[in-house]
């Protein structure tokens, strides 16, 4: 499927745009709008936990269920007995609204710095879109943070994208496109 994606994007006449930092883009899918990333892996804990202030939300509620397990999933896989492993990630929401539409705020930061983690995000969407991207950020293997300093500010590239469109408007690297397979965003599917 993903090859028909590329064969008919470059059939609808995709513009050559400068490639992505391979590396880079590969950690998180769709790429986020600003990514830095620096340092060793940082090992997250066995009791690594995500928390949130904003209370009385479901749909948050229901995603950070889903993400603590992912995360714990993989967190198990790894050895992280150091002091200085990640312990928990916070989690703020500015707005009770929960309304989607058009105008919908998907917006976020991530920050993974000096040993914690914290994600900010307008709306419970933004918010899970967050946590879909910090748990792309551990790795499989080890269990462990791929980074141990992380900055991400992300929005909504349109009201209407995905993975097609994403292709159209950029010829990415095959490099990067190909390995998504594992890094495929479980939270958005229509971003």
């Amino acid at each position: 499927m993903l090859t028909t994606l590329l064969v008919v994007a470059a059939a609808a006449g995709a513009r050559a745009v400068p490639s992505p930092d391979v590396a880079l883009h590969s950690l998180v899918w769709p790429p986020p709008r600003s990514m830095s990333v620096a340092g060793e892996k940082l090992p997250v804990a066995p009791e690594f936990s995500i928390t949130t202030t904003h209370r009385g939300s479901a749909t948050l509620d229901g995603a950070i269920a889903r993400f603590s397990g992912l995360a714990a999933k993989t967190a198990a896989t790894g050895d992280a007995s150091s002091a200085g492993a990640l312990r928990e990630l916070k989690v703020t929401v500015a707005s009770a609204d929960e309304s989607l539409g058009i105008e919908t705020d998907y917006s976020y930061r991530l920050t993974i710095a000096n040993g914690s983690a914290t994600a900010s995000a307008q709306t419970v969407f933004g918010a899970m879109y967050a946590l879909e991207s910090f748990t792309q950020l551990l790795d499989e293997q080890t269990g462990a943070v791929l980074h141990s300093s992380v900055s991400i500010d992300d929005v909504s590239r349109s009201a209407v994208c995905g993975l097609a469109r994403l292709c159209q408007r950029a010829q990415w690297p095959p490099a990067a496109v190909l390995c998504t397979g594992t890094r495929v965003p479980v939270a958005r599917p229509n971003d």
